[in-house]
């Protein structure tokens, strides 16, 4: 995979959970490279994505659900859990098969998608 395609696998996750779910996204998506470790050892680099919508959520229970079945459906190994800081949130953890991490924060107040793409070797090494 090349640092462009990983960039591309990553924001194609985001892209396809935002009309799921609704809402108008803001995207920070940022084109910086950061260093990571192959397997093997080797050095690569990966990408980081953030977006949110600050829109109020009606249901976020059902957001955090379609955004769960969605990801199940694409065979990624999840994990969740529920905070409470001022409000509770529900936070869903993805990791793909070409090892992107994604993560869905469900509250009442707003939607975020952050994520990792996958670590893969860097051109300029």
């Amino acid at each position: 995979m090349t640092p462009d395609e990983a960039i591309a696998a990553l924001a194609g996750s985001f892209d396809e959970v935002e009309p799921l779910v609704g809402g108008t996204w803001q995207k920070l998506d940022d084109p910086a490279p950061r260093a990571c470790e192959q397997p093997g050892g080797q050095p690569g680099i990966r990408f980081n994505a953030y977006r949110f919508s600050e829109e109020p959520v009606a249901d976020r229970q059902h957001a955090f659900d379609l955004v769960s079945a969605h990801w199940h459906s694409l065979g990624y190994a999840l994990t969740s859990r529920e905070e409470t800081v001022a409000a509770p949130i529900l936070r869903l953890f993805a990791t793909t098969p070409d090892g992107r991490n994604l993560q869905f924060s469900a509250a009442d107040a707003a939607l975020t998608l952050e994520g990792l793409s996958a670590c893969v070797t860097d051109p300029a090494a």
